[in-house]
């Protein structure tokens, strides 16, 4: 059926395909060509015909190793071969898919072979050919293959590695802690237990990107994880960013809390999730360099958040979003949080800008900003905020100047805490945001063309929608109710789930590249004049019976309209 052509020749599933992924705007697709009954064998010319199609339409493609190129059954080969290469690249058709994803059983000989013959073909194995690893079926325990294999004399990757399941940091705390919870994954009270899972498989289990690496004796017992059989991916495979320009903004928003803040203060009390405005994340989770104890990092989501055994800190919450940075423990030398890998350029505006809020008591200690720059990557130049030693009442912001490193590259951005002539107990620090900005951004507009599209008052729902502005001009519009924070993303449509209130107003504003928000549009709404405890009843001959409650106090006349959601239901009748 997916490969039926028209009569012009043309793929009609191919055609949904591409017209999907651009009004998506996703890449493309990976095909797991694994039905038990394979493939005929007059069907894999065309199946290629199918994918040139979408190869040709400028979308990613990537198949799996699962299919014999010639017999069209199910072949899994654990390398990169002959057999299914003319997926990639065939004779007849030229181009096809981008890369293969190998199926698991492959070792340190079929590693050498698959990069041998993808470069007898004229395609480079680190873009073609990706090692799978069944990271949610084999978790933590004994893997099926080992991450070393795939490395060359030299200790460098000879291909590529493609993960399947690694969020089962998440939703395996279920099968993997066992007993009686069995949905962690719904409850906020094992988020940290996540985090800690989700470093140890990204960044090793000694939780340290300095020093990764396989641990048998890591202490992960109590997250339901173990370290003797995995390295981490950060063993193999390097730290990489898309923080360039000269523009930078953080909250450290995970896109996920228990409460909404803007600027310090709660504006919903409502758990949320809402990937679409998740800051990028740290890149180095975490990387604390000192001669002497190591401060811990950690998330803060506020008070009611669920911390877990590891951590000790005063809960405070997030400056803008649902969480904070927190930095805690006993400072007794120095250290350096590693926080961002950076491409920014630094100009004669450029400043740099801190939200923090220090709750431990008054001390000598100082706060500084680490930067690396790409001329000197090794050496950190420290630009102190002033007062930083003191208690805070709230958050507060220090603008620091950059304007002496004009011309200069910052490579990586972090801050370092300095006791400063003794050591400083139960020291914290919560950062609520870091922002790099050249000043050359102006404020934008307000939104235009703001309104209600839609509006069901029995279930609180409504549907809004404005105008876009691209990309470069605005990044996120958020979304308020009755003032209560309700969303925010980059689109012209959202969805409100719960409104604020019956009647009143829905506010829309656009923020810039450098975290600046607009003045807001605002529409009005008065749901109380509508119907409501509108039913719909299904009576024995199919038809459906629509009632429901006219509005109170609403003098003369009313005229209600009655529409279906689908145009090829039955007309309405009146009563």
């Amino acid at each position: 059926q997916m490969l039926v052509k028209d009569k012009d020749g043309n793929f009609p599933v191919a055609e949904k395909l591409i017209e999907m992924a651009e009004y998506y705007g996703y890449d493309g697709y990976f095909f797991n060509q694994e039905e038990s009954e394979g493939v005929a064998v007059k069907d894999i010319p065309t199946y290629k015909e199918f994918l040139k199609v979408l190869r040709d339409s400028g979308l990613y493609v990537q198949w799996y190793d699962s299919t014999h190129n010639t017999t069209g059954r199910i072949s899994y080969q654990n390398a990169f071969n002959s057999i299914n290469s003319p997926f990639l690249k065939d004779s007849q058709y030229g181009d096809l898919a981008h890369s293969i994803f190998l199926n698991y059983n492959w070792n340190k000989t079929r590693m050498q072979s698959s990069k041998a013959h993808a470069e007898s073909i004229g395609l480079d194995p680190l873009e073609s050919v990706f090692a799978g690893v069944e990271a949610g079926g084999d978790r933590f325990k004994k893997h099926r293959n080992d991450l070393r294999n795939n490395l060359d004399e030299n200790g460098k990757p000879m291909n590529s590695i493609a993960l399947l399941g690694s969020d089962f940091t998440h939703h395996g705390l279920d099968e993997d802690l066992g007993g009686e919870d069995t949905m962690r994954r719904n409850n906020s009270d094992y988020q940290w237990m996540s985090f800690i899972r989700d470093r140890a498989w990204w960044t090793g289990p000694n939780l340290d990107p300095a020093n990764t690496g396989r641990n048998a004796e890591a202490n992960l017992a109590d997250v339901g994880a173990q370290g003797g059989n995995w390295d981490g991916v950060a063993a193999y495979i390097a730290e990489r960013s898309v923080i360039n320009g000269s523009n930078f903004v953080s909250n450290f928003n995970m896109g996920r809390g228990l409460d909404y803040y803007v600027d310090g203060e709660v504006s919903n009390t409502e758990e949320w999730s809402n990937i679409n405005i998740q800051d990028i994340p740290v890149t180095w989770q975490w990387w604390v360099e000192t001669t002497g104890t190591p401060l811990q990092v950690d998330f803060d989501f506020g008070p009611d958040y669920n911390a877990g055994s590891r951590y000790d800190y005063s809960k405070i919450g997030a400056y803008n979003g649902g969480n904070s940075l927190v930095v805690n423990g006993d400072l007794d030398a120095e250290n350096f949080l590693r926080l961002y890998k950076t491409d920014l350029q630094v100009k004669e505006s450029s400043k740099f800008s801190v939200t923090y809020q220090k709750t431990s008591q008054d001390d000598a200690s100082v706060m500084s900003i680490g930067l690396l720059f790409k001329d000197s990557p090794e050496e950190v130049v420290k630009v102190a905020v002033p007062n930083s030693g003191k208690q805070t009442d709230g958050w507060v912001t220090a603008d620091l100047d950059l304007s002496p490193f004009a011309g200069k590259e910052i490579a990586a951005i972090g801050l370092v805490f300095d006791n400063g002539d003794a050591a400083v107990e139960d020291y914290q620090m919560n950062i609520g945001q870091v922002k790099i900005s050249d000043g050359l951004i102006e404020v934008p507009e307000a939104p235009t063309g703001v309104q209600i599209t839609k509006a069901l008052r029995d279930s609180n729902e409504m549907y809004i929608s404005w105008d876009i502005k691209e990309y470069a001009e605005v990044q996120q519009y958020n979304i308020y109710n009755n003032g209560a924070f309700v969303g925010g993303i980059y689109d012209e449509v959202f969805y409100i789930k719960d409104l604020k209130g019956l009647s009143g107003e829905v506010a829309v504003t656009a923020v810039s590249q450098d975290g600046q928000e607009s003045d807001p549009a605002v529409v009005q709404y008065d749901l109380t004049k509508g119907v409501q405890n509108i039913k719909a009843d299904q009576n024995d001959k199919g038809d459906m019976v629509v009632s429901w409650e006219n509005p109170e106090n609403v003098d003369g006349k009313i005229t209600v309209e009655i529409s279906t959601e689908y145009d090829y239901a039955k007309a309405v009748n009146k009563t």
